[in-house]
């Protein structure tokens, strides 16, 4: 099945644009984090465009990513002793998010898409899953959906036991795991709807785990 937004089109793209920026800026919460996702994000891409014969996209990507890999070297605690010389802020932040959003739809649209719109989705996955759930749960308790709090999930990660350098770790994988593992499995017949539900329940199952810790923590 095809869906088309048809007019709709421009305004959900804005809202879409404005959304992943937003999201990767409220993933910049703790040391390397923001850095660590943006190269996990770029490298895919720069993979997908390569695939494409985009070589324009491709210097684009390194050229970012080697800035990126700069940073990184004042930005992560290369032992839990030393802390960040240098922080991205929120222009840095947006810069990246923006640079992200417009390059996966790039690839996901036109006549020389390489990936589904549901892939670019997968590719996002965790600042989207995040953001969306913070959202929703700060309207469930009447709170404002721009008030900062600890519920985030690199939080909610060091509250389990995890050193900031782990939870580094676990972001980069599943960053990594969760996009690769939709770009491969993405041209299987009638599988996007499967996608789109898997994310849904991606989602709903990170929403359950989320809240649920959170309630300890308050206990």
């Amino acid at each position: 099945d095809v869906f088309e937004l048809s007019f709709f089109s421009v305004p959900f793209t804005i809202f879409a644009v404005v959304g992943v920026i937003n999201a990767f800026n409220m993933s910049d919460g703790m040391d390397g984090q923001s850095g660590t996702l943006a190269l996990s994000i770029l490298f895919i891409l720069i993979i997908l465009c390569f695939s494409q014969g985009n070589h324009l996209c491709v210097v684009t990507l390194i050229t970012l990513a080697g800035g990126v890999s700069g940073f990184l070297l004042f930005n992560l605690r290369i032992t839990e002793e030393r802390a960040a010389s240098v922080f991205m802020g929120d222009a840095g932040s947006m810069f990246i998010g923006y640079i992200i959003s417009w390059h996966l739809i790039h690839l996901a649209q036109g006549e020389h898409a390489v990936i589904k719109p549901i892939t670019a989705v997968w590719i996002f996955a965790l600042p989207i899953c995040d953001t969306l759930t913070v959202i929703i749960r700060r309207f469930l308790n009447r709170q404002s959906p721009l008030q900062a709090d600890n519920s985030h999930y690199h939080h909610l990660l060091q509250n389990c036991g995890f050193s900031i350098n782990q939870v580094l770790v676990i972001i980069i994988c599943s960053s990594l795991g969760l996009g690769g593992i939709a770009y491969l499995i993405q041209d299987i017949d009638g599988i996007e709807k499967y996608m789109f539900y898997a994310y849904l329940m991606f989602m709903g199952a990170y929403y359950l785990w989320s809240s649920r810790r959170l309630r300890r923590l308050t206990d």
